[in-house]
């Protein structure tokens, strides 16, 4: 046993458009037991302000503002670093 989840995860992204990075803090997104212990990773959660980032286990990010849809494309994981 031990823990599943995360409070510390960081995220640096880079814009297509500008080339402008931005580095995020956030946390794990499980789903969860009946009991409420974490159990299947489903992703990672960021905040900036209202901007909130979610990356899948697949690797899809979604980009909301007041739950409106900025931001939806499929990324690949680069395990190499």
């Amino acid at each position: 046993e031990g823990n599943v989840t995360c409070d510390d995860v960081t995220y640096t992204g880079k814009s297509k458009r500008s080339g402008n990075e931005i580095i995020l803090t956030g946390h794990t997104l499980h789903t969860y037991l009946s009991d409420g212990t974490p159990s299947i990773f489903i992703g990672y959660e960021l905040v900036n302000g209202d901007f909130v980032y979610v990356i899948s286990d697949s690797g899809l990010l979604t980009v909301t503002q007041d739950q409106r849809v900025l931001v939806k494309e499929q990324g690949n994981w680069d395990w190499s670093k």
